[in-house]
């Protein structure tokens, strides 16, 4: 009866893809495969961006929204190479300072990303996004019209496909399960 469902295939291929990216997180990190090749500098300016962006459906939050009119996209078209890490990855058990968290990624030989993967990875990958797993870009943290530092993050929860943002305080404190997008150096 299972084998008669429409969507059977399609299902099955999605188990096996989560499963897959569930290895890979217990992998080393020398031996972890890209989470993604982000592409960037695809856009004259961020209104174009934003343009892409909701002609697919996906939505932005108004601290996002206003987060990418002080971003600087990049001037030539490229790929960025994304890893996804959490705190726990890097050995911590309990909540951590966002800043303490990234020294502890560069020792590993990871960086962060430009801010503008944000809003590319969620236009390139935003219909692969699994339901309520939040990526925190792992940018540097970016400051809105008021000043207070913050990073994208990007996620499909049940009102549909986000571009929003945390705040990026050095002392922002994150739990071990939190996944953030960085790249090698």
């Amino acid at each position: 009866m299972a084998k008669q469902h429409p969507d059977v295939k399609k299902r099955i291929y999605a188990l096996l893809d989560e499963l897959a990216a569930e290895q890979a997180q217990k992998l080393a990190f020398d031996q972890r495969p890209a989470k993604w090749a982000v592409q960037i500098g695809t856009h004259a300016d961020t209104a174009s961006l934003i343009a892409a962006i909701e002609a697919k459906g996906f939505k932005i939050g108004d601290w996002s929204r206003d987060l990418l009119g002080k971003i600087e996209l990049a001037k030539e078209p490229g790929a960025v190479e994304v890893f996804e890490i959490t705190p726990g990855d890097v050995g911590f058990t309990g909540l951590v300072r966002r800043d303490r968290f990234y020294e502890e990624v560069a020792k590993l030989w990871f960086v962060p990303v430009p801010a503008e993967v944000g809003p590319q990875a969620l236009l390139q990958f935003g219909d692969e996004l699994e339901l309520n797993v939040w990526r925190i870009i792992g940018s540097e943290p970016i400051a809105g019209s008021c000043g207070r530092l913050a990073l994208f993050s990007i996620v499909r929860d049940v009102d549909g496909v986000w571009l929003l943002d945390f705040y990026g305080r050095p002392d922002r404190k994150w739990r071990p399960r939190s996944r953030f997008l960085f790249r090698r150096k």
